[in-house]
């Protein structure tokens, strides 16, 4: 079985109903069209909204930037992505 590909939403509307602790916020989304988004310290589970980034080395964290600016940018020459990939070194060399 496989996964649709995800696309446009058809609806006009757009509604995730749960208990009715804050009324005002169902009202806001159903009248105003408005969604209400928590903070981070708001979230139920301390994990949402921070995932855990395995560390990368100086080299894997410079190849990762560059595959991900080829990916980017996949009509530029040969010596203006060398040039960028310089860029990438020693903005990543570079301490805050």
């Amino acid at each position: 079985m496989t996964n649709p590909l995800p696309g446009r939403a058809r609806g006009s509307h757009f509604y995730k109903y749960s208990n009715l602790q804050f009324p005002e916020r169902l009202k806001d989304i159903i009248v105003k069209h408005e969604l209400y988004l928590p903070s981070l310290e708001q979230l139920n589970d301390p994990a949402d909204g921070r995932p855990k980034l395995a560390p990368l080395s100086e080299p894997e964290m410079v190849s990762f930037l560059f595959k991900d600016f080829i990916k980017r940018h996949p009509h530029w020459t040969s010596v203006a992505l060398r040039r960028e990939e310089g860029v990438i070194i020693f903005n990543h060399a570079c301490p805050n």
